[in-house]
């Protein structure tokens, strides 16, 4: 595999997101869940995420596609993500890395999986994780977290739903 990476045009301020044209548009996908219940669903408008924000339960954001800049950066605008920290969760490939910033920690790491042609690919995930929320960013559906997904609706045994975000 080649490592090349997207980047902005010369000149360009400082975070900004170098996004393919044919990227298809983000699929926002919303965990709301506490001990005892988990609610899920499907936003097409960022600003529906602000009431899971002020919430004091656990709000797991799911973005698969990059394809709207507008819309990820008001994602990232609600979270108070930095700007260079947007620009890492989308601006793909990334090498692996750890970042504890102020209020979260942004981890970028790699997943094999078995591609259509049988070889072996490696996409990009990026997970923040904050104090009472859990931002995955994805350029496509992978169907890493489909287990994960699946723990938290099922919520059996030492639920997942009651360990916090992390």
């Amino acid at each position: 595999m080649t490592f090349r990476k997207r980047m902005p045009p010369v000149g360009a301020r400082v975070g900004t997101l170098a996004i393919p044209e044919d990227a298809p548009p983000p699929r926002i996908h919303v965990f709301d869940y506490g001990p005892d219940s988990c609610a899920e669903s499907e936003i097409e408008d960022p600003d529906a995420l602000i009431p899971f924000i002020q919430s004091d339960r656990h709000t797991w954001v799911d973005i698969q596609g990059f394809g709207d800049v507008k819309k990820l950066e008001r994602i990232g605008a609600l979270f108070r993500l930095h700007p260079l920290n947007l620009e890492d969760a989308t601006n793909v490939p990334q090498r692996a890395k750890s970042e504890l910033c102020e209020a979260y920690q942004l981890i970028i790491g790699r997943a094999p999986k078995l591609g259509p042609d049988g070889k072996v690919e490696t996409p990009q995930v990026c997970i923040i994780v904050g104090e009472n929320f859990v931002l995955t960013f994805q350029d496509r559906y992978f169907g890493f977290f489909d287990p994960v997904r699946e723990r938290l609706r099922q919520g059996n045994g030492r639920s997942i739903r009651t360990l916090g975000p992390g």
